[in-house]
């Protein structure tokens, strides 16, 4: 029986996301706290992100040149 790697269902741990955006998890979670950051859920104790929030949040903080 094989694996499938979550963020190629979709979801992202807060592990995932950390490499993604080069950074670590306290940083994640310091955003969560503060009510910044993507969009997540949980189940447990475990935090997830979902692909589409992810993609939501980089979207919307991409910033336009204005020179």
């Amino acid at each position: 029986m094989t694996t499938t790697p979550i963020a190629d269902k979709g979801v992202f741990t807060p592990e995932d996301l950390a490499k993604r955006y080069d950074t670590s998890t306290a940083a994640l979670a310091t955003l969560r706290h503060k009510g910044k950051g993507p969009r997540f859920f949980k189940m447990g104790r475990r935090v997830y992100y979902r692909l589409d929030d992810v993609l939501a949040y980089e979207e919307a903080a991409m910033q336009e040149r204005t020179a």
